[in-house]
């Protein structure tokens, strides 16, 4: 699956369900949206990646960060140059920590590349605590920060494609709660979708930044 992803980036197919923005000067943190069906799930919650960069700006390795484990993978032409080590102890370790409140990170290494992901996990920092199993300590990157990084607002255009996005929510729940109105039951119900449709219809950038500058004085 990393592979898959890094090529089709490298290739210009971002979708619509892979959102980026960069952490690094060489690693983007992103939330990807899987087109398989995940069971029992009516909104099935994003896969953590990382995706490193070399100085080409080419997409050249990826560490999925899959809640009960990590993987990671690098193209072939593009290992053994430390773009995966260094990305992970300045960068990507740092970040998962921080967002799981410094707890202890599992490692699961398999395959054909078992002794060149072992070596990657050693100097990362984890211990080998199973046959493929390898932990890293939640105390081992405490006081360690994250370099500081501009983000890029977004764009007018991007804003538009958005705002449409929106638009389009509120008229399917406009449609539901006309399905549910012409049953002539469940009047709260379809008081509440109105309500809905009407704020996805009627959102404005920058009123939510407004409102906070309004509350701190």
């Amino acid at each position: 699956m990393l592979r898959d992803l890094i090529r089709s980036l490298n290739k210009g197919s971002k979708g619509v369900d892979i959102f980026t923005h960069p952490i690094s000067e060489n690693v983007e943190y992103a939330k990807v949206w899987t087109k398989k069906k995940v069971e029992n799930a009516v909104f099935p919650a994003p896969w953590n990646i990382y995706l490193i960069k070399n100085p080409e700006n080419l997409y050249v390795g990826a560490v999925g960060d899959f809640d009960l484990s990590l993987e990671y993978y690098v193209l072939s032409d593009h290992r053994k140059m430390g773009y995966l080590t260094n990305a992970l102890k300045d960068t990507i370790l740092i970040h998962i920590l921080q967002r799981r409140n410094w707890t202890t990170l599992k490692l699961t290494i398999k395959g054909r590349f078992y002794n060149e992901a072992e070596r990657v996990a050693y100097t990362a920092g984890f211990n080998k605590v199973g046959t493929y199993t390898y932990e890293l300590p939640p105390d081992h990157y405490k006081g360690f920060e994250l370099p500081e990084v501009n983000l890029v607002p977004l764009s007018s255009a991007k804003k538009r494609v958005i705002k449409s996005k929106l638009e389009l929510l509120a008229f399917k729940v406009f449609q539901v709660k006309t399905e549910i109105e012409m049953s002539q039951s469940e009047p709260q119900l379809i008081q509440e979708l109105a309500e809905i449709s009407n704020r996805l219809k009627n959102i404005k950038w920058g009123q939510y930044e407004h409102q906070k500058k309004l509350q701190a004085y």
